[in-house]
């Protein structure tokens, strides 16, 4: 599924019946658990039913599942065409990726990397062995079902690929963007695209390279409500650098990479994909890899003295979710005194430096201040820790009531600890496994060099399987 659409290499189906590609039965194809994936490009009027593919019993609709339009809307049947079912709208005369995964119990529709609808499905499968996987038609000869333009790279896996992975494989081969700016000038101060008082702007479908920041928004520029849809930010000295006033920005799947550090790009922002400074800021289905500093990097500057302090004010509101941050030599997401920001359900691997680094200080975690990382799978990484958290209150007091929570995560094979935290970190019911150590909690040391043992939880982890210890607690 990850080589693409391609109309000399797809498969075209003209609507006959007997146009279509048959894979005969196997144990591959008949797991609990599944995810059918697929590019799809409909050029025809869709009748009572024009068939991606079917799984059934020879020459009935009846068995495993059907994914197709059905009489004008695009739907996928886990068991009889015609029973249960879950649609969304998918767009015709165009190329577009169809994912549907199943774990037995919950079945889920992604439409190029969008989540399209979820259901519960509790349908006993066919016993029978007289099945096959049909690609392009259904099963019935006797009734319409022919798929009518082309069908590329079809995959079906016996497991559920994750939502970052989907997101992954459909970035990873949909069309790059036709027009790309090139700034041509990579000396400091030489922006691609410069933003000032520009509200509510929308960049989409085109690359950024070439300048010292790619996109660029200054501090007091005031421009709030940037929508950054599928751009290609590549080759710059920064990819993406919004300072303070520029608020509410949306960064929606977009690839940010290969920034470098040949020059100077701004003071603490060198070379990383994203640089976030302004509050309420999305980061949502991007993937951000290959830079030579961080990935993704915030922080929040106190409005009082002008400078990134530990001691921040309120400036809340940040969400990455559902972001690949891999393969960048400064890190992979490093969020400094963000209150309220989530950190969720990202893939992030192989970056020097740590995976996710969190530091936030000088406020208390009350109402919606709290820090969380949930949901994350966190490995590769090497670096101090995969996941490494640090709170504290203003003159260090550890409360037991975490300014930071790290929950529900995936964290393993880090070539440090595979969790390290300090006073103000919650640790809960992750699975921690296969790294060098596996949770370690640190004291805080404090200004006249005394320290605060932390009081905060540690519960309900898994930790297995780490080389040197489990669960450490230093002083």
């Amino acid at each position: 599924g990850v080589a693409g659409p391609s109309d000399d290499g797809a498969a075209s189906f003209g609507g006959g019946n007997n146009d279509y590609v048959t894979v005969p039965n196997s144990p591959a194809l008949n797991s609990s658990q599944y995810t059918i994936e697929a590019w799809v490009n409909f050029q025809g009027t869709a009748a009572e039913y024009s068939s991606v593919v079917n799984f059934s019993v020879d020459g009935k609709d009846m068995g495993e599942y059907g994914l197709g339009f059905w009489y004008g809307k695009f739907c996928f049947f886990p068991g009889s065409i015609g029973g249960y079912h879950l649609e969304a709208p998918l767009p015709t005369g165009q190329w577009s990726h169809v994912v549907v995964t199943s774990d037995g119990h919950t079945t889920t529709m992604y439409i190029n990397g969008l989540q399209a609808a979820q259901s519960v499905f509790d349908l006993d499968k066919t016993s029978s062995t007289m099945k096959s996987l049909q690609i392009g038609s259904r099963m019935r000869s006797d009734i319409d079902g022919a798929w009518v333009g082309s069908i590329d790279d079809v995959a079906i896996y016996d497991r559920v690929l994750t939502p970052n992975a989907i997101v992954a494989h459909y970035q990873a081969v949909a069309r790059t963007p036709a027009t790309v700016l090139n700034r041509g000038n990579q000396q400091d101060g030489s922006y691609a695209i410069n933003l000032t008082g520009a509200d509510n702007v929308t960049l989409s479908n085109f690359g950024v390279t070439g300048a010292s920041i790619g996109v660029y928004a200054s501090p007091g520029a005031n421009s709030s409500g940037l929508t950054m849809v599928n751009m290609d930010i590549f080759g710059n000295g920064t990819g993406i650098n919004l300072e303070e006033s520029n608020d509410h920005a949306q960064i929606v799947h977009s690839k940010i990479h290969g920034s470098v550090e040949t020059f100077k790009a701004g003071v603490g922002v060198e070379a990383a994909g994203v640089n976030i400074e302004a509050a309420s800021a999305t980061l949502f289905g991007n993937e951000v890899f290959g830079n030579a500093g961080v990935g993704i990097k915030t922080r929040h500057i106190n409005e009082a003295s002008g400078t990134a302090g530990w001691f921040a004010t309120r400036v809340p509101g940040l969400s990455l979710i559902d972001n690949v941050v891999r393969d960048n030599s400064g890190g992979g997401i490093d969020v400094t005194n963000t209150p309220g920001a989530l950190i969720q359900g990202n893939d992030v691997y192989r970056n020097e430096r740590g995976g996710i680094v969190v530091t936030v200080l000088g406020f208390s975690a009350q109402g919606n201040d709290r820090v969380t990382v949930t949901g994350n799978r966190v490995h590769d990484n090497r670096g101090v820790a995969g996941i490494t958290a640090v709170g504290g209150r203003l003159g260090g007091i550890s409360d037991g009531f975490g300014e930071v929570r790290v929950t529900g995560n995936e964290v393993y094979r880090n070539h440090g600890a595979g969790i390290g935290s300090r006073i103000g970190v919650e640790v809960l019911q992750n699975n921690v496994h296969d790294n060098e150590d596996g949770i370690i909690q640190s004291s805080q040391r404090q200004f006249n060099g005394s320290y605060v043992a932390p009081r905060e939880p540690i519960v309900g982890n898994r930790v297995y399987h780490n080389s040197k210890t489990g669960i450490t607690a230093r002083p």
